[in-house]
């Protein structure tokens, strides 16, 4: 068999509009600059086990699928997903993409589920003729639904209600391509399923018709290897380098999220961040801000020994592995109105949360600027996905970089890779008030 891995987010473009402050936004798209700035962490030497991960065309890939020049080497896959990352909000849980809010109804003496009822491993039974699994790993936000080797679906949620939504906007679909049961997963998927999970007798129940009938969730285990690391919280901390040829990808982890950059003689060619986390043995990562090629979900295998990134096609590619040295910032100390004043330019920044955000600059008396979209911080980093500019000709349309000297009360420092003009500024403190 052969791959076919599907590339859904390459040549996106985010046609959006709004209206702020009577000014109509229009939508950045990817003509706009996407110029990319090393943005550097400390880190410090804990070993290194020689080098070399996949790359090729996406930034990223899927599990079976390395660099473009090897695909061929391994079984055939897909992947897929909907239009776009939906960028979240590290407030409130990170609001990832599946985030219910909806009232739902529990059968009489039950409740709503939270992730503390959550098993690592559940069976939810039969669907389409198969026993299918569910996933919640370290449950930091990414779940998966499983057809053991066959095919998956990860989604990102935040559980709110007991609510798990499966659908194109909520993550990304992978298989591997010749048994029946790939295309019924893929057409659940592509369709939508809203998973409901109450605990009823102090028994996990879940329901798939929204709420009129219950069955129980049945337990699961699965096998464990010395060659395969089975948590995702393993990784947090570490860097992952990992060479291909000229290019080389960089792999930070946080708690639960990820940032990779593709570099070229130290040049940065494409990045993604999101959510990540090792299920089933598999290293999942699902992303939520890019620019570049990127793919829709990548999984593979991590030897923890050597670090070894191991494909299904039996392909293997070693990375140098050292530690990365930074502070976690809490979102909630950024969400505030900030201001800066720099080059005759009076800026505001504020961060809601809601997770979006608004930027706005004005110089005599003129607004020069305008910028809206959704924000999130992993770890040290803070990422804009904007949904709409005022100079949508040269609007960047998203933009990452590292945050320190938080104090809520005072300020912060974004050293940010946006290279728009005005140039916006790096420092931002709280408007004073007499």
């Amino acid at each position: 068999m052969k791959i076919s891995f599907h590339n859904a987010f390459n040549g996106v473009k985010y046609i959006a509009a709004a209206a702020m402050v009577s000014l109509a936004l229009t939508a950045c798209g990817d003509d706009g600059p996407t110029k990319s700035e090393n943005i550097e962490h400390g880190d410090k030497d804990v070993s290194s086990s020689s080098i070399s991960k996949d790359n090729g065309e996406n930034s990223s890939d899927s599990k079976g699928s390395s660099d473009s020049k090897n695909s061929s080497d391994s079984k055939d896959q897909s992947s897929d997903s909907g239009d776009k990352p939906s960028s979240s909000s590290s407030v409130k849980g990170d609001q990832p993409a599946s985030s219910s809010s909806e009232k739902v109804e529990v059968p009489e003496g039950a409740r709503a589920a939270t992730l503390e009822d959550l098993e690592k491993n559940m069976s939810l039974g039969e669907m389409f003729g198969t026993t299918v699994y569910l996933a919640t790993g370290a449950k930091h936000g990414l779940f998966s639904l499983w057809v053991p080797d066959t095919a998956w679906i990860a989604v990102t949620s935040d559980f709110n209600n007991g609510v798990l939504d499966i659908s194109k906007k909520t993550g990304a679909f992978s298989s591997i391509s010749g048994p029946a049961v790939s295309d019924s997963m893929k057409a659940l998927y592509e369709k939508g399923l809203k998973i409901n999970f109450v605990v009823d007798n102090e028994e996990l129940k879940f329901s798939t018709d929204g709420g009129k009938n219950f069955q129980k969730v049945g337990s699961a285990s699965v096998k464990t290897t010395s060659t395969k690391m089975s948590k995702g919280d393993d990784l947090k901390g570490l860097r992952l380098t990992c060479a291909n040829g000229d290019k080389k990808n960089v792999y930070t982890f946080f708690e639960g999220r990820y940032y990779v950059e593709t570099k070229a003689s130290d040049k940065v060619e494409a990045w993604s961040a999101g959510y990540y986390d090792i299920q089933r043995s598999y290293l999942m990562m699902v992303p939520k801000f890019f620019e570049g090629p990127t793919s829709s979900m990548t999984t593979l295998f991590v030897e923890p020994d050597t670090y070894t990134l191991s494909f299904y096609g039996g392909l293997k590619n070693e990375c140098e592995k050292s530690a990365v040295e930074y502070s976690d910032v809490a979102a909630k100390d950024l969400v505030n109105e900030w201001e800066a004043v720099e080059n005759g330019y009076e800026w505001v920044f504020e961060l809601r949360n809601s997770g979006e955000y608004f930027i706005t600059a004005v110089k005599s008396g003129d607004t020069k600027q305008i910028k809206k979209g959704v924000w999130s911080v992993y770890g040290d980093m803070m990422f804009l996905q904007a949904s709409g500019c005022m100079n949508a000709s040269s609007c960047t349309q998203t933009v990452r970089g590292t945050v320190s000297g938080v104090d809520p009360k005072v300020g912060f420092e974004y050293k940010h890779s946006d290279p728009d003009e005005p140039a916006m500024p790096t420092v931002w403190t709280l408007p004073q008030y007499e």
